[in-house]
């Protein structure tokens, strides 16, 4: 079989890539968003795998991780079927990743499944989980109470639009950070998949007032809850899930998509709103390595074994879940 190599966008048709893997946001030529990204690969005749890694540098070397976060998942991609080749091609990818970064700290997909090779190889593996809905797994049917009663106080006092253009979404409400440019990035990433008409905006309005909006961005299998934000002004309760829900019937009734990721949340406060919302909890591995064992037992302290965060965050007050609702 062929060895890794670093591969550019051009050396890869990007629609047998998703006709492979019927769809996935994170295997196209998007990931130009990010700042930097490699994009690891074998070919032998045709794509053996791929493996879109974004990187930051410094003055040790690269780290392989996500400057700021654009897209949810970052697996490597493996175009086999028999579990022992893909097996074989994994430690290949595995073995490049370790001579060309110094440390590594990715979130792999929700149907990733061979963690095996990458805990054999001396990386720590953190599970996190996300929130399914699909077409059998009714959204309506799977509410809790509560969010049930706010839904329904929200369609009697909201109406809903759907645009297919980003440029009416308020980003300044609906990209959380401090650095222009990295909300400039975003805007960006989320302009290219309009222009491929991969992607919509929900506006929900409270008589002539827009209290909320989302976009929603999708590949030929799956709908991913992108951006979002409401009005914490209004009198409305319920107005994140009036538009998850209106999300979430366009994803199935318009576009026939098989799933809608709410792409899940580190936070506990949008934890709980997810989990009261009553999706199916998908789990993913978060993997983490390091060539030096003080750096990896930082990147450990910064993400998993994070104390203060934990003091701050995990008792959460009833009222604080209600206003999520």
């Amino acid at each position: 079989m062929a060895d890794v190599q670093l591969l550019t966008a051009g050396d890869i048709n990007w629609n047998d890539v998703q006709e492979s893997l019927g769809g996935g946001l994170y295997c196209t030529r998007y990931l130009d968003h990010y700042a930097n990204v490699d994009l690891l690969g074998i070919i032998d005749n045709s794509l053996v795998a791929l493996w879109p890694i974004p990187y930051i540098e410094t003055e040790l070397g690269k780290i392989a991780c996500r400057d700021i976060r654009l897209l949810p998942y970052h697996s490597p991609l493996i175009f086999r079927v028999h579990s022992l080749e893909k097996k074989k091609i994994l430690y290949k990818l595995i073995k490049f990743v370790q001579k060309r970064y110094i440390a590594i700290d990715l979130p792999l997909g929700t149907e990733f499944g061979n963690v095996t090779g990458f805990t054999a190889a001396g990386f720590s593996v953190e599970y996190r989980n996300t929130h399914h809905f699909t077409p059998e797994h009714s959204f309506i049917e799977n509410l809790h109470s509560r969010a049930r009663n706010h839904l329904r106080y929200a369609e009697s006092r909201l109406r809903c639009s759907i645009s297919d253009s980003c440029e009416v979404f308020n980003f300044e409400r609906g990209v959380i950070t401090s650095c222009a440019q990295q909300r400039a990035r975003r805007r960006g990433l989320v302009k290219s998949f309009f222009e491929m008409h991969k992607g919509v905006t929900l506006n929900a309005y409270a008589d002539d007032s827009l209290v909320g909006q989302a976009i929603v961005l999708h590949d030929s299998n799956n709908a991913y809850l992108f951006h979002s934000w409401f009005s914490r002004e209004s009198s409305v309760r319920g107005i994140p899930i009036y538009l998850i829900k209106h999300a979430i019937d366009w994803a199935f009734s318009d576009k026939n998509l098989k799933c809608f990721d709410l792409e899940g949340s580190v936070l506990p406060q949008v934890d709980y709103f997810f989990s009261s919302l009553g999706g199916m909890h998908k789990s993913y591995p978060h993997i983490y390595w390091a060539r030096e064992k003080q750096q990896l037992l930082s990147i450990l302290a910064e993400n998993i074994f994070n104390y203060d965060k934990l003091d701050r965050e995990l008792y959460i007050s009833d009222a604080e879940i209600e206003h999520a609702l």
